[in-house]
Formats: structure tokens, C-alpha cells, sequence
């Protein structure tokens, strides 16, 4: 892995800082009072050259239980921790618990640094390896941790831990990187001429210098006027760099906690649903609105517990919950949380958020509670289809989906893949369909158009743009165009004359509408260039408005919403029209009166008509033909 982070971990006075001073040549005590006291209370950073030229860099956080709030801030973006131990005291409470925070963090590559081990004899130094294999028995991850004995005073066993170092680093698989930026500020401080600072881990990347980032939870944006990582100006950070921005913002706008990170690229939440794994609890099970300290990335913030699926929490459990913060955090799906008792302070549990943004549902909903164990489980294609089908999305959009699961765009096309060999994703026009959802509205559709032929045998269907619009309404005008495209393509409706219809269907007339139908025929042919209105033509004719309906578009034109002309003879009319204005070149109303024997009225009726129809158009007060028309 090319970017690294060790964090040191241990209890009070076991050598942490003696430890980072002798392989790196740096003292991270830097206050006054910590040189006094002679114990970390702050983060403490720095970096050093393991023996391939990798620069690594090191953070050195408190010991002492009082500080422990201090030590989660730094912990975000850990690849590799050293846990501590000093010979003389073995394992102790703060050793404990640094180990279980870290491994709820998620957390799997440790080396057990023993420490101080030239002060003590072989045997002391053999029951304090028995002590730490014993203790961490009953972890797979720390069992199996290697474990150096060194003495950073005399440099005893560095070099060996330096290897040891280099042989994890070489085999830490590269962190997922979504390509948006984002860095949990654990440090905010100015600096003469240069203004804000800011450092962090740079969980993902990267940032030039240049670049707008928005600052979470406040929301404004801020220019990166500078970067160093490890010590060197540069103009780029990269994913799991300790990294220093010089920012535009005032100081005393940002605070520890904050989160830089590309606009739009994270949640901003005060509530969230979470995987919840409890330790040893002091009151042997955890309640319904528990007070708790909440520490997400470097933040902490009170909130309250609330078991989802059940009332309690036993110790030693792994359980659904949902937790409710006083204060907004900033979060991705899958960010790691610890949770501590308000008072006295001891860590109960930590875990992996699932939802930053949940709905609202009762504490047993089963669809809430099966999406929780989906997304457990970690299967990136099971996860995007329930997503798809718990929002009800008719189409699938790579690019959010890889920002709602803080996902890479190459692990997102590969679920993507998936999906479509089991048919659970269409592609269609470069766009990804969610099946069952469509075929839900599919069958919605059919259902409607169904009825509709039911209710109106005589009509081809229901109109474009009438059932579009009602679908677009409901579901938004891209998954309407999309359901319908796909509906299309897959033969379940066709269209027309405008009109969406089963595959199967014709308009079916009956004997009594076919006398209906010629009445009407016959009336329009005998009326000839000069028809009646439609309310006269349908009176006393039993379903007179179904029936001129069907005919329209066939065997009627339809001149305006009162007045209709039989088909054959609005042709006439074209040709006369036509040849007219092959001779003479335009047309006024009055020479259409005068041509057809018709009136003003008419004559405005029929001429509008053929300009709908692309025949003739207006040029000042008249009438030419269409250059279409011309050139046939």
C-alpha cells in the first residue's frame, strides 16, 4: 500500500511516545504540560522512512483514560496500529479497551510492541508474552498479530520492528477511494502568514491546491491555499496521507470534528441506523434511550439508543440500533462509531453505520430490519437491490449509488454487472431499469389500459400524452419515458394514432353503433364542404360521441373542437387547395370561398386544418404552400 498511518495504542506510561521518538528522531510531546507530566495528552504526529523510501506516517495518541476522547479523534484513517506493552506491567485496563476500540473501528493489522524489555530478566519478559497471548486469545485478529520486543531507549529490537512494519505495509491492500475527498479534522490552529490550518487523515481524495471543499457540518466553502503532507510542501494529497491545509476560512469557524470534503459527497445527520456490537456494559444490558457519547471520525456528541428488533442490548451482543444525536455529525454509509456511558465514562460498544438517513418506522418494521441485515452482510449487489426496491426507483444511477454506499465506481459497475446476468437490472439505452419495479408498473399499466378498453371498445386507447402525464405526476418524466420504452420494446403495448393500447386489442363496434356510424358517414357526405356542428350531427344518434370519436383520424377529420368533414371530401378540398397554389402562388380566404362555393367560416376551418397538417402555411394574409409540398 503506497499511503500509511500507524497509530500507537496503549496505557499511560508504557512508552508510546519513547517508542515513536526512537524510530522516527521526533519527540510528539510537544506542550508544556506534557513534558511536565510526562505523559501524551494531545494528538501527537509525525512520519518516517521505512527502509523502501515509503514515507509512513505516525500518530501518537493519549494513554490516560481522561484523554480518551482525545485518542478516538485521531484514530480516523489507521491502517496499522502498535500496541504498547510495557514489560513490567503486562496488559493493562487502557491496553484493554484501546484494543477493543480499535477493533470495533474495524481495525485488522496490529503489531504488539512489547516494551522496555531490557530492564527486566528472560523471565519477566516470558510471562509478559504469556500475559498478552492470554488476553487476546480469544481474538483471531490480535491472536495472530506478530509481537516485537524492543527497548526504544537502548534501540533494542528497532530494527526488527522496522521490518516487521514494512512486511504488513507491503501487504495493507489499497483503501477504497470513491474519488470525492473527504478529511476528518482532528487538529484547527493558525499559523503566522499563512492564516487557518488544518490536519487530518485524508480518508479519500485527492485535494490540490486550488480546489473549493465545503466544510461539514457548517456547509461553506473554503479555498485550499496550501497542502503539506509529512512535512513537504506539495500541490497534491492522496488518500491516507497526513495532511495540513492552509484554508481560507477564519479559525474560528472550524472545530475539531469538522469534516472537509467534496460538496455534496457526504450526510449531514442527527440521527442514524447502525450495526451495534456492546462490550462488557455495567449494567449488564443496554435500555431503550440510553444516554450515550457518540464518536464518529473525530468528533463527539451526545445521543440517545434506541434497540431496533428489541427492548435491550446484552453485553458481548452484536444487534440493529438506532442512534439519536443531540448534535448533527457528518457521516458515509458504513463510517465506524464508538459508543461510551454518559457517566461514569466506559466504552460499551462501537460499530458500522448503515443508514445515515433512515425513515420512519417503528422499531420492528420488518422491511427496515431485513435491509439492515442485507447491508450487514456486505454484499454490494444484494445492497443495491434492495436499495433500488426499498426507494422504489424505477432506474438505477451508478454515480449516486456509489455516493449513498461510499463506493469506488469500479466496485459499483461490478454489482452493476452482476445485477443485469441475473435479470434483476435491464439495460436499455444506457440506462440500468430496476426489473421488478417495472414490471410492477408494467403491469399497472396494462391493468389501466385494460379497463379502459373495457369501458371504451370504440376508442384505439388512452392518449399519449393523457397517460404519460398521469405516470410522470407520479414517478418523475425520466422512469415514465424509461417504463414506457421498455414496455414498448418488450411488445406488452403498442401505439395507435396517438392512443397507448394493449398489443392485442381493436376497437370492436357493435350492430347497433355500425348504423350509428353511417348516419354519421352519410350526413358529412351529403353536407360536403360546409358540415354541420358536431352537436347537431351526433343528436338523437345512441352513443353518437363514441362512435364519431372512432371515426375520427379514419374516415373523419376533426376541423376544430365543435366541427368535423368527411375524409374524402377534406381531400378534394387539398387538391383543389394545391392545385390553386401551384398556379397563382398564394390564397386568400376569399379565394378559397370563391374556389369551394363555401363561406368565411369554412374556409378559416379548413385552410387552419391544412396548415396543422403541413399542407399549406400563413405568409402575411394568405396562404402558401409548404416547401414540402413544392418540392413532392
Amino acid at each position: 500500500m503506497d499511503q500509511v498511518v500507524i497509530a500507537t495504542a496503549g496505557h499511560v506510561d508504557h512508552g508510546k511516545t519513547t517508542l515513536i521518538k526512537s524510530l522516527t528522531g521526533v519527540d510528539t510531546d510537544t506542550t508544556k504540560e506534557e513534558k511536565q507530566r510526562g505523559l501524551t495528552i494531545n494528538l501527537g504526529f509525525t512520519f518516517f522512512q521505512l527502509p523502501n523510501h515509503q514515507r509512513v506516517g505516525i500518530v501518537d495518541v493519549p494513554g490516560h483514560e481522561k484523554f480518551l476522547k482525545n485518542m478516538l479523534s485521531g484514530l480516523s484513517g489507521i491502517d496499522l496500529v502498535l500496541l504498547v506493552v510495557d514489560v513490567n506491567e503486562g496488559v493493562m485496563p487502557q491496553t484493554r479497551e484501546h484494543a477493543q476500540i480499535l477493533r470495533l473501528l474495524g481495525i485488522t493489522n496490529f503489531i504488539i510492541v512489547l516494551t522496555k524489555v531490557q530492564t527486566v530478566d528472560a523471565d519477566m519478559v516470558e510471562l509478559a508474552v504469556e500475559d498478552i497471548r492470554t488476553t487476546f486469545a480469544a481474538d483471531p485478529v490480535l491472536a495472530a498479530a506478530p509481537m516485537v520486543q524492543t527497548d526504544a531507549v537502548s534501540n533494542y529490537g528497532m530494527e526488527h520492528l522496522v521490518q516487521v512494519i514494512q512486511q504488513l505495509v507491503n501487504h495493507i491492500p489499497p483503501r477504497k477511494n470513491t474519488g470525492q475527498a473527504r478529511m476528518n479534522i482532528d487538529r484547527s490552529f493558525t499559523m503566522k502568514g499563512f492564516g487557518t490550518v488544518v490536519t487530518g487523515t485524508l480518508l479519500e481524495g485527492p485535494i490540490h491546491t486550488g480546489d473549493n471543499i465545503c466544510l461539514y457540518p457548517t456547509q461553506k466553502t473554503t479555498q485550499v491555499k496550501n497542502i503539506r503532507t509529512y512535512d513537504y510542501a506539495t500541490d497534491i494529497a492522496l488518500p491516507g496521507q497526513r495532511t495540513a491545509l492552509n484554508l481560507t476560512l477564519p479559525h474560528d469557524e472550524i472545530r475539531r470534528g469538522d469534516v472537509l470534503a467534496t460538496a455534496d459527497s457526504v450526510q449531514v445527520t442527527k440521527e442514524f441506523n447502525a450495526q451495534l456490537t456492546t462490550l462488557a456494559l455495567p449494567q449488564s444490558v443496554l435500555k431503550l434511550n440510553t444516554r450515550v457519547r457518540v464518536y464518529v471520525g473525530s468528533m463527539e456528541v451526545m445521543g440517545r439508543l434506541y434497540p431496533l428488533g428489541s427492548e435491550q442490548i446484552p453485553a458481548h451482543a452484536t444487534a440493529n440500533v438506532q442512534i439519536r444525536l443531540e448534535k448533527p455529525v457528518t457521516i458515509k454509509y458504513g463510517d465506524y462509531f464508538i459508543i461510551r456511558s454518559y457517566s461514569p465514562i466506559t466504552t460499551l460498544g462501537g460499530g458500522q453505520i448503515l443508514d445515515g438517513a433512515p425513515p420512519t418506522r417503528k422499531r420492528y418494521d420488518a422491511a427496515m430490519l431485513n435491509t439492515l441485515k442485507i447491508r450487514s452482510q456486505g454484499q454490494l449487489p444484494a445492497i443495491l437491490l434492495d436499495y433500488c426496491l426499498g426507494q422504489s426507483l424505477y432506474w438505477f444511477d451508478p454515480a449516486a449509488g456509489a455516493i449513498a454506499f461510499n463506493e469506488s465506481s469500479t466496485e459499483i459497475q461490478k454489482a452493476v454487472q452482476q445485477l443485469v446476468q441475473t435479470k434483476d437490472l435491464i439495460a436499455l439505452a444506457g440506462e440500468l431499469l430496476v426489473a421488478q419495479n417495472v414490471a410492477q408498473a408494467g403491469q399497472q399499466i396494462q391493468t389501466q389500459l385494460n379497463h379502459y378498453h373495457q369501458q371504451f371498445p370504440l376508442r384505439w386507447g388512452i392518449p399519449v400524452s393523457i397517460l404519460t402525464s398521469r405516470w410522470t405526476k407520479d414517478v418523475g418524466a425520466k422512469a415514465t419515458h424509461l417504463i414506457f420504452q421498455y414496455l414498448k420494446q418488450q411488445q406488452a403495448l403498442a401505439v395507435t394514432k396517438g392512443c397507448y393500447h394493449l398489443v392485442n386489442f381493436q376497437p370492436q363496434i357493435n350492430s347497433q353503433d355500425q348504423q350509428v356510424q353511417a348516419t354519421i358517414q352519410a350526413k358529412l357526405k351529403a353536407a360536403g364542404s360546409k358540415p354541420p356542428a358536431i352537436a347537431e350531427l351526433i343528436a338523437h344518434q345512441p352513443n353518437g360521441q363514441e362512435v364519431l370519436n372512432a371515426m375520427i383520424g379514419d374516415s373523419v377529420v376533426l376541423l376544430d373542437n365543435t366541427t368535423v368533414m368527411d375524409q374524402a371530401v377534406y381531400q378534394q378540398l387539398v387538391a383543389q387547395v394545391v392545385d390553386f397554389l401551384q398556379r397563382h402562388h398564394t390564397m386568400s380566404l376569399a379565394d378559397y370561398r370563391d374556389l369551394t362555393h363555401s363561406s368565411r367560416k369554412y374556409a378559416m376551418l379548413v385552410l387552419e386544418r391544412m396548415d396543422k397538417d403541413q399542407i399549406t402555411e400563413r405568409w402575411q394574409n394568405k396562404r402558401i404552400l409548404k416547401k414540402s409540398v413544392i418540392n413532392k
